[in-house]
């Protein structure tokens, strides 16, 4: 009878750790779906307050891929130049003198319809105030009164790299008026025109190159032999991880001779969202 008790005891201990294991392995599975749970609630939250502090770049964003209307970052003032300024009416991208004359068209449109110090995308409707040679600790600062050109870089018309950033999003309660001004940047392709009115003399330059680099490519920065302008901002749209750049060749006028010295104090490239 002892031998029977001491079999059935056991039988139960076993029973019990048994239990107690499967016990456990559930509780194991419980805690993992909370912190799943936990972990998409989080995304889901990250997701919305992020779509809210970007609203109005992913509103632009979401007008230019899906009707392809007038953008809200364009001024009703503005809307006549920027269609005479449509790369169509530059006739075709070709070194001919019948593509000289067209440039030049464009170019006294240019001095018509830009005001002064101001660049101009037609395809993505920017056209904006250029606040020019600003040094580097000072860009943040300065983009709320329209694109900034790094003081260490290029002018137009010179033999190297004029070199200008711009918001693609800022903190909606931001009252500037340029916060989203390169949120379409991503959108522009080679070919595409852009112009700029210096000191009242038009440049028209066509983009050669777009790309994204990581903040660290600071050589997207330094000179080259011959007259560009490359424009930069943060991407994706609200985040600095990476940086867009788009890199135009000057068509008109001919670029003159000079120098560029080269950035010596910066590591990265600036954080301008």
């Amino acid at each position: 009878m002892k031998e029977k008790d001491g079999f059935q005891l056991l039988e139960e201990d076993i029973k019990k750790l048994f239990h107690h294991h499967r016990r456990a392995r559930f509780d194991i599975w419980e805690i993992a779906w909370s912190l799943m749970k936990g972990g998409f609630s989080f995304v889901i939250l990250f997701l919305f307050f992020f779509l809210v502090i970007n609203f109005p770049a992913y509103k632009l964003k979401f007008s230019y891929y899906f009707t392809h209307k007038e953008q809200s970052n364009v001024n009703p003032e503005s809307k006549n130049s920027l269609k005479v300024l449509d790369p169509v009416d530059g006739g075709p991208s070709s070194d001919t003198a019948l593509q000289a004359l067209a440039d030049a068209r464009l170019a006294d449109l240019i001095k018509k319809n830009v005001e002064n110090n101001h660049l101009v995308i037609p395809k993505i409707h920017v056209n904006a105030p250029v606040v020019w040679s600003i040094p580097t600790d000072s860009v943040l600062e300065k983009l709320s009164d329209g694109v900034v050109h790094y003081t260490e870089t290029s002018l137009p018309g010179e033999n190297g790299n004029v070199f200008i950033a711009g918001h693609s999003s800022n903190y909606w309660w931001d009252k500037g008026k340029y916060n989203q001004v390169f949120a379409l940047l991503d959108t522009i392709d080679v070919g595409d025109r852009i112009y700029v009115n210096y000191n009242l003399e038009p440049y028209v330059y066509k983009v050669e190159s777009t790309k994204v680099v990581s903040p660290s490519q600071i050589e997207v920065l330094n000179p080259t032999d011959h007259s560009v302008i490359t424009l930069m901002t943060c991407t994706p749209v609200g985040t600095t991880i990476s940086r867009r750049i788009v890199q135009a060749r000057q068509i008109y006028p001919q670029a003159k001779v000079s120098t560029q010295k080269k950035p010596s104090n910066m590591l990265t490239l600036p954080a301008i969202r």
